[in-house]
């Protein structure tokens, strides 16, 4: 029928959840930055001031996440385990779908800034950009995490015009249909 399985491995999926490893594995990314990451609240408060953001460290970053400026989040004290911390940083979300062939790592990136957004980080409202802007990061991305398959990645263009990653969801995105409409069907 004419279709190629582009799987990712069960490790795959494992190594782009795993964000506590991040710093491990791309600390060293010339085309991305990270987000300063700490796994124990306490840590974040000696070396950050100001906003933040506390996330799951397993499942879907959109679902759990509690910014430290809401009533959720001095109300709910679940974070104390089982969450990062991250600091606040404002900017525009880019969500790229990509595939890498896992025998000859063709890459395919299809980026789209999102405009508007829903209370759970799904894009409704987007703009579809030229892949040459995140090309070289999702290509590290794939490098450095053997990641291989169809997956999503979130990225936030700062207003200092850096480019730090955010997630790295290992699934088709809730907005895969943009990436069809580009002529690219994931």
């Amino acid at each position: 029928k004419g279709v190629d399985l582009w799987l990712a491995s069960d490790a795959a999926i494992r190594r782009a959840r795993a964000k506590e490893s991040w710093q491990e594995r791309l600390g060293g990314s010339v085309a991305f930055g990270l987000i300063p990451t700490y796994e124990c609240f306490d840590a974040l408060v000696k070396e950050h001031r100001g906003n933040f953001v506390a996330k799951r460290i397993n499942g879907r970053s959109s679902e759990g996440i509690l910014y430290s400026n809401t009533e959720a989040f001095r109300s709910d004290r679940t974070y104390d385990s089982g969450y990062i911390f991250q600091p606040f940083i404002e900017g525009d979300i880019i969500t790229v779908d990509f595939a890498c062939h896992p025998k000859s790592r063709q890459l395919i990136a299809v980026p789209r800034l999102e405009m508007l957004r829903t209370k759970n980080g799904a894009g409704t409202v987007v703009k579809i950009l030229d892949p040459g802007l995140v090309r070289t990061a999702v290509a590290e991305l794939c490098e450095e995490l053997v990641l291989t398959g169809v997956m999503n990645c979130e990225f936030i263009w700062t207003k200092d015009k850096e480019l730090r990653l955010i997630d790295i969801n290992p699934r088709f995105s809730a907005g895969v249909s943009f990436s069809k409409m580009t002529g690219y069907d994931f």
